[in-house]
């Protein structure tokens, strides 16, 4: 996994468990930690996911690592 996207993941405790709660199937997730030659984000996880995932993080009580 990248820096970005496998941080989030982790602190979520995975993908499936992110991926549930932004109510997306769980390879959607995973594909965020995939390098851009294989379909994947490069380890970015897509701008206009970002605000949903605050804010389930917050309800959570989860921190986040946002750096790059």
């Amino acid at each position: 996994m990248f820096d970005q996207a496998a941080r989030i993941i982790k602190s979520f405790n995975g993908a499936s468990k992110l991926a549930k709660h932004l109510n997306l199937p769980a390879p959607t997730v995973y594909r965020w930690s995939y390098p851009r030659n294989r379909g994947g984000t490069g380890g970015l996880i897509p701008a206009f996911r970002i605000e949903e995932i605050m804010i389930i993080a917050k309800k959570l009580n989860i921190k986040l690592d946002w750096k790059l």
